[in-house]
Formats: structure tokens, sequence, C-alpha cells
């Protein structure tokens, strides 16, 4: 997507304190300015949350993703294809820790379904997608699937036996809002997971910073440890899992990546590569006390 082009006519709000913490003393995290040069990559001094300098408004997300799945495919057909296998991966994973009793699934950022549809038949699946165009079509391809535009839309005497944020946590606009919903709404043992999210401790996130593959700052708000998701979802939850997936994936190489990120820490002027590694991204686990 041509970040340039989608906040061409968006004016970004700044962020003052870190969202997790609230705390305003922070460093530059960057080594070097990145487009676009209006939004920077911050460093909490409290609580060590990476976070961006500035966002889109939350009354403006649902414009600037407009038909955001569906550009992301026709980019990149070999990605697609690696990420439906991915999705395939993730399922297996919280199959593991569904329970033989849960009946209501929550998807938070469905784009057009293709990953929560694996669990049709299994459960009563639910969606929440921004994308407008992603809505629309996964209403096409998965018409069981129960789907609103944002987690407001949801009725409120609903509650859900599992939910899902895959690769989403990172673009909420409120953390704690979130959070307190998440609580609210998820039975008691129920299990929320936070899927395939970029994992700011990895070895490529602290070496590449700006340059790392994962560091679109215009769609990534936060680059979260999984202490910073047990800071935020602690006090109602109890962590079940932590995995760092990679080998196995479809992404993975091991022998060309861990030649990269070797060149990598030996020279600087390689630490622009695109490269995925061990460590990158982050599945976590919690159960609803």
């Amino acid at each position: 997507m041509n970040d340039r082009l989608r906040l061409s006519a968006v004016a970004l709000e700044a962020v003052e304190r870190c969202p997790l913490c609230k705390a305003a003393e922070r460093t530059l995290f960057e080594r070097a300015a990145s487009p676009p040069e209006q939004i920077h990559l911050m460093r909490c001094e409290q609580c060590g949350l990476i976070y961006t300098s500035a966002v889109v408004p939350a009354g403006d997300v649902a414009r600037v993703y407009e038909a955001y799945n569906a550009a992301r495919d026709v980019e990149g057909a070999q990605l697609r294809a690696q990420r439906l296998q991915m999705y395939k991966i993730d399922g297996a994973f919280a199959r593991r820790f569904l329970r033989p009793g849960d009946v209501r699934l929550l998807d938070v950022g469905s784009g057009t379904g293709d990953f929560v549809a694996q669990f049709s038949g299994e459960l009563e699946l639910h969606g929440v997608e921004v994308d407008a165009a992603a809505r629309a079509a996964c209403a096409r391809s998965h018409p069981a699937l129960r789907l609103y535009a944002d987690l407001a839309a949801i009725p409120e005497s609903m509650t859900f036996d599992a939910m899902i944020f895959r690769g989403t946590l990172q673009y909420m606009p409120d953390l704690h809002a979130v959070a307190a919903w998440c609580s609210e709404r998820l039975r008691s043992g129920g299990r929320l997971f936070i899927l395939a999210t970029p994992n700011a401790e990895s070895i490529l996130a602290q070496m590449q910073r700006e340059q790392w593959a994962l560091a679109n700052k215009v769609e990534h708000r936060y680059w979260f440890t999984h202490r910073h998701l047990l800071r935020l979802f602690g006090d109602a939850f109890s962590l079940v899992a932590y995995d760092l997936p990679y080998l196995g994936t479809p992404y993975e190489d091991y022998g060309n990546d861990l030649r990269k990120v070797l060149a990598m820490i030996d020279s600087p002027q390689v630490r622009t590569d695109r490269v995925p590694f061990f460590g990158s991204v982050m599945n976590v686990v919690f159960e609803k006390i």
C-alpha cells in the first residue's frame, strides 16, 4: 500500500504519552528517518513499549483502510498463498486451547474471513472488520459468519467463549478500552488469543528498528512484547501459552535466513534486508479468570 497516498487526506493525531502506561518520558527508537516522515517510533522510558508518535484518528480509520485487504492480496499473490497456509497453522495452534464446550468465537480483524472460516461447523462465528469492502467480500464467501464494523456494533448482551486477534491488536486505537471490552465480554474460563503479532524483543526488531519488515508506522501503532500483553490483560486474565512460530512455517528458510541475520550483525549496511526469522512474531494465549 502507498502510505503517502493513504495519509495525504488525513490529519494525524499526535501521541504525547505511552498508550500503555501513560508515561510522558520517551526516547526516539529510530536510527534514521523513514517514510512517512511525520510518524516516528518512540520507546517509553517507563515500560519499554514502542509506539508511534502520531496516529490516524479513530474516526478516520475506516476510510484509511477502505479496500485494504483486496489491495494487499493483489499486490502479493505469493504472500497470500503463504498467508493462507499460516491460517491453517495458526488455526491448529488455537484448537489446542479451545474447550470442548465452547460455542461462540469472535475474530477481531477478520478481513475477508478466510482465517476464521476454518472453524465453521465447530463454532458460531462472529467477526469484526473495519474495511467495508472486506466485509462485503466476507459476506459473499462466508455467509454464516456474523459481521460487525467495530466492537461497539456487537449487541451488549452478547458474550463469547473465545476471542482472537490475529495480527490486529497493534492496530487498535485504544488498548485499554479493548482490554476492558474483552474482560467484560469473554466468559469465565474463555480463551483470548493474540496470534501472529509482531514481537518487539525479537533480534530483528531490535537490530533493524525502522527498517524491520514489520515496522509499518501507518498501520502498527504499537510494538508489544509478551510482558506488555501481560500488563495490558493481566488483571483479568492468566497466561496459558507463549509461542514464537517460525520453524515449520511457510516463511522458514532457516539456513539462508540465519546467514542474512549474521551478515546484519557484522555489517550495518545490510540491515535493510527483509527477512523472516525466529522470534519476529508471537502467539500468546490467555484465560479469562
